[in-house]
């Protein structure tokens, strides 16, 4: 069974409203490893341990698989992820929801398929 830790720092301070409710305006760092010790992937999350700002997804190489963003645990903006076998990479374009809108394969900056979502 692969066990995946998920270390998270406390780079905030909670604070308490007027109706007692915990609130957070900061995040904490997230990191997730392969068994190896490796850097599977980087990121933030925020009090309710969603994933929320930039994430760097890493092969067991090292070498940088993907990047994006998430917005309180949902993927949003562009994610793009890079194929070495291939020599190409995808970038895939998301919603404020998470919904795809759009998705290409690109071989160095030519396009050389897209697919558009509704």
């Amino acid at each position: 069974m692969k066990k995946i830790l998920i270390l998270l720092i406390i780079l905030c301070t909670l604070t308490t409203t007027a109706q007692g409710e915990l609130e957070c305006d900061s995040l904490f760092s997230c990191f997730s490893y392969y068994e190896s010790g490796e850097v599977k992937f980087k990121g933030t999350a925020d009090c309710q341990e969603r994933a929320h700002g930039k994430f760097v997804e890493f092969r067991k190489s090292g070498e940088i698989l993907g990047v994006g963003e998430f917005s309180h645990g949902v993927r949003v903006g562009v994610w793009i992820t890079y194929s070495t076998l291939e020599k190409s990479s995808y970038v895939i374009y998301f919603d404020k929801h998470g919904n795809k809108i759009r998705a290409e394969k690109l071989v160095g900056d030519l396009i050389v398929e897209a697919k558009e979502y509704k």
